[in-house]
C-alpha cells in the first residue's frame, strides 16, 4: 500500500504538541529539583534524597521522550520527502519507523507518569512516618 504524501504530515502535529507536553513536564521537574535542592541544603532528610533520586530518574526518561519524538518527527519529514520524489518504499519505511518512534516516545511517557506517582507515594509516606511519630509522644 501506497502513502498519500499528506499522511505523514498527520503525525507532526501530534508531536508538536507532545513535545510542548514533555518541555512542560521537563520545566515542572526542574523546578521541584530547585526547590529540593534548598531544601535539601538546609536539611538533610532522607524523604528529600529519595526525591531527588526519583526526579534524576524522570529527568532522564523525559530527556528520551524528547529525543525520541524529535527522531520520529526527522522520520516523518523524511517520509514527506521520499514520497514526494516518488520513492514510495522508502517512504513507505519512514513513516512506519515514525510511528514506532512516536509510540516508543508514549511508551517512555507512560513509564515517566509512573514514576510521578511513586513521588507522590513518598510524600505520603513521608507524613504516615511523621504521623506513627508524633502518636508515639502523645
Amino acid at each position: 500500500m501506497d502513502l498519500n504524501i499528506s499522511t505523514p504530515g498527520l503525525i507532526f502535529p501530534s508531536i508538536s504538541f507532545l513535545l510542548i507536553a514533555y518541555s512542560n513536564r521537563f520545566l515542572a521537574i526542574a523546578q521541584l529539583i530547585r526547590d529540593l535542592k534548598n531544601k535539601f541544603s538546609e536539611k538533610k532528610e532522607t524523604i528529600l534524597i529519595k526525591q531527588i533520586k526519583n526526579l534524576r530518574y524522570r529527568l532522564k526518561l523525559i530527556r528520551w521522550m524528547q529525543g525520541v519524538a524529535v527522531f520520529g518527527m526527522l522520520l516523518a519529514l523524511l517520509s514527506i520527502m521520499t514520497l514526494y520524489l516518488e520513492y514510495m518504499s522508502l517512504g513507505n519505511i519512514f513513516f512506519i519507523l515514525s510511528a514506532i518512534s512516536v509510540t516508543t516516545s508514549l511508551s517512555i511517557a507512560l513509564v515517566e507518569i509512573m514514576f510521578s506517582g511513586r513521588a507522590l507515594d513518598l510524600d505520603l509516606e513521608d507524613i504516615q512516618d511523621h504521623l506513627k511519630e508524633k502518636k508515639k509522644y502523645l
